[in-house]
């Protein structure tokens, strides 16, 4: 099966500071329209940021270089952030406070989202020589850690939901028994709400599913034995919505090739070659026409604002290679201006309260440290 490129559904990240000061107050305030119109969700500017520290392992003068920091980190409703820090043989993830304070620490990492109350972890482990991995789904809040695990695989992926949730996809063990290939739905405390199996064979065939944000799942798979490709809809409890039908699009060509990015109302935004080609509404198997405003968004990316109130669009204005101006578009393509991060394109990560936030490794009085960015509430 070709390989199914999909728009990366980013991790969620929400930021609650308790106290500002009155300026910072003021400079978030003022960067905030107030009219209550369909643009009343875009800033014009950045309010002040916070700054964050995660120490990286000290155990030899050169030991810093074996540890990588993990990138613009997650940050959960109540302002914890999720700093993962890669090492000679794990990833570990650190929380932290807003003052910086230490809360817990797991490893390896995973695909790693931010909730409004914690984060969720899913994890797929692959065991070198075994032949066969792990697949476990955590929900990691003080007081209180829901895990569900048990599958084993030997493919595995895994794509945060737009709800909170998570879509995961695994061809289970033992490949020489027959491999089920099963599509599993885990809602934001990580609890299994839906198993789909789509098909049964030896060897698996390739496979891909994403939720969108109505909660149906498209899923793109192989029919054995030839591994013909195939598109099917399914709803929130697993059960069909339709039929399976082809990938070959009269609009948009093989949509097995094709990049998908969620929409507010429900199904995919559908590209391919850099131009939005179609849209697929939930439960369509064929593409209907993109609006004007998306066909006219050639060579861009888009992102969900928060809370879906409109779209970040990416790549549509060169900002140079240390900034990035991101132009805002409403659900139904109004423009609601643009905003300038001062961060490189790619390398800062939006959350659902508004919070923007960036990281890099970074030298500190106390050895080498995670640098942690974060300008909150930027949008509503």
């Amino acid at each position: 099966m070709s390989q199914v490129i999909r728009a990366a559904v980013v991790a969620i990240i929400i930021v609650g500071f308790g106290c500002e000061s009155p300026a910072t107050l003021a400079t978030r305030q003022a960067a905030l329209p107030v009219d209550g119109g369909p643009c009343d969700w875009a800033p014009t500017a950045l309010p002040e940021p916070h700054e964050l520290d995660q120490p990286l392992p000290h155990v030899s003068p050169s030991a810093h270089a074996s540890y990588e920091c993990g990138g613009a980190p997650p940050i959960d409703g109540h302002g914890d952030v999720a700093v993962a820090v890669s090492g000679p043989r794990s990833t570990t993830v650190s929380v932290l406070s807003p003052d910086g304070g230490y809360l817990e620490g797991w490893g390896p990492a995973g695909v790693l989202t931010a909730m409004k109350d914690g984060f969720l972890i899913v994890d797929c482990t692959e065991y070198d020589g075994d032949q066969y991995g792990s697949l476990s789904v955590e929900r990691w809040w003080p007081g209180e850690s829901l895990r569900w695990s048990g599958a084993t695989f030997d493919t595995c992926h895994a794509v945060p939901d737009v709800s909170g949730g998570a879509t995961t996809l695994s061809a289970d063990w033992p490949p020489h028994m027959g491999s089920h290939v099963r599509i599993r739905r885990f809602d934001e405390r990580a609890q299994l709400t839906a198993t789909i199996e789509l098909f049964h064979s030896t060897p698996p065939c390739a496979s891909w599913a994403a939720t969108d944000a109505n909660g149906d799942t498209l899923a793109i798979y192989g029919v054995p034995p030839a591994c013909g490709e195939v598109i099917q809809w399914f709803d929130a409890e697993g059960d069909p919505l339709t039929s399976p039908s082809s990938t070959q699009d009269p609009r948009a060509g093989d949509l097995s090739t094709a990049r998908f990015q969620p929409l507010i109302g429900g199904g995919f935004a559908v590209a391919k070659d850099g131009a939005w080609v179609g849209v697929l509404g939930s439960g369509d198997t064929e593409t209907s026409d993109p609006p004007e405003w998306l066909r006219a968004l050639r060579g861009v990316s888009l992102e969900l604002a928060p809370g879906r109130a409109g779209y970040l669009v990416h790549g549509a204005v060169d900002a140079g290679p240390d900034a990035e101006r991101v132009l805002l578009v409403g659900e139904n393509g109004e423009s609601c201006g643009s905003l300038d991060v001062p961060v490189a394109p790619g390398a800062w990560t939006v959350g659902a309260d508004g919070s923007i936030a960036t990281e890099e490794q970074r030298p500190t009085d106390g050895g080498v440290a995670c640098g942690i960015t974060i300008w909150p509430s930027v949008f509503r």
